[in-house]
């Protein structure tokens, strides 16, 4: 499994975030509706939704893995959708925590979203859709380079993992507290054990 190695770090956060402040000090920023994706195809439990986030730490994140999205979840329900992540803000009453959200909720927080899908073995739908909510859901989020270390990949990682042996490339950041290794949303993105299903505009 390669590393990449990022130099520059703080420098590269430092200009994401004022740039990010420029752009937008005086421009609201435009998140999804459920109208906006209404093409998007019926979802599967375990299909991993890739999220855009609007914020500077999503900037930060994008820049940083060079890639579309700053986020990713995991749906544990169909019918309605619900979608398991681990996030620092998105519930201001839950913060720093695993959570489950509607889509509506979660896409709420989003410029563009997109859907991938593995092949899993039968058993792996129904447990997800029955253990991981109980299992995950309160878990603190985690975001360093220790074995205790739990964010949004952790999380899919971990659960997924269970079914099978991923191919995932993570990122070696070089730079004083921050720096380690860590697993980013594009690196699920380019795996290519999943087919992308669905990519909004």
């Amino acid at each position: 499994m390669g590393f990449v190695r990022i130099y520059g770090i703080v420098g590269v956060i430092a200009l994401g975030v004022l740039v990010w402040c420029f752009m937008h000090r005086d421009v609201p920023p435009h998140t999804l509706t459920l109208q906006d994706i209404a093409d998007m195809p019926t979802l599967k439990v375990g299909d991993m939704i890739f999220r855009q986030g609007v914020g500077v730490e999503s900037e930060i994140i994008q820049k940083i893995s060079a890639s579309p999205y700053s986020h990713i979840g995991l749906v544990i329900q169909t019918d309605p959708i619900i979608i398991l992540h681990a996030t620092t803000t998105d519930d201001p009453h839950k913060p720093n925590q695993t959570i489950t959200s509607s889509l509506e909720s979660f896409v709420a927080h989003a410029r563009k979203i997109a859907i991938k899908r593995l092949e899993l073995p039968s058993r792996a739908y129904t447990e997800i859709a029955t253990q991981a909510r109980d299992e995950y859901v309160g878990r603190a989020f985690v975001l360093n380079d220790s074995p205790e270390a739990f964010y949004c990949t952790s999380l899919v990682e971990e659960i997924l993992g269970r079914y099978l042996t991923f191919e995932l490339r993570p990122l070696s950041v070089q730079a004083p507290i921050v720096g380690g290794t860590y697993l980013f949303p594009q690196a699920f993105f380019e795996n290519t054990q999943s087919q992308l299903v669905y990519q909004s505009p």
